[in-house]
């Protein structure tokens, strides 16, 4: 049978948890601090990673628009304007000879040259992106560069 008097408590036996919480707190906000810091750290970390592979990306547009413009105007110059209806079998051919020419372009990741070669013709984001295997949004964002390319130069 238990014992009732033996379960008396005694203040001595006890530790007075008010003063254990009062030290704990400041331990306790330091840990926080400490934590948020971390936090905080790592996004500033993050965010500098996902800019500086941002404007990689885009260094790499420019040049491949760069790269496209001269041969678009190595074509124009080599042979004479097409009409509006070739206009489907030129771009397949470019994307062939896309294809052929830098392969490493190409693979899961869609293929940007010809990408950004059917935006700067003029080509709807969904069309890009059916035919050169790329994410809608990727389409979108060529579409929407190209576009301000094309308003910068009007002005």
């Amino acid at each position: 049978m238990l014992n009732l008097h033996a379960l008396h408590l005694n203040p001595h036996l006890h530790p007075d948890w008010t003063l254990i919480l009062s030290a704990a707190l400041p331990a306790s906000l330091l840990a926080l601090a400490l934590a948020v810091f971390v936090l905080g750290y790592s996004l500033r970390r993050g965010h500098r990673t996902h800019r500086a592979e941002l404007a990689r990306i885009f260094e790499q547009l420019d040049l491949l628009r760069f790269d496209a413009q001269q041969d678009a105007a190595a074509a124009t110059v080599a042979t004479a304007p097409r009409e509006a209806n070739a206009d489907a079998a030129a771009d397949s051919a470019l994307l062939a000879a896309v294809m052929a020419r830098e392969p490493q372009l190409l693979g899961g990741t869609g293929d940007y040259y010809a990408a950004a070669q059917l935006a700067a013709r003029g080509s709807s984001a969904a069309e890009i992106a059916n035919r050169c295997g790329i994410v809608n949004g990727e389409a979108r964002v060529l579409v929407a560069l190209q576009q301000a390319r094309s308003r910068r130069t009007e002005h």
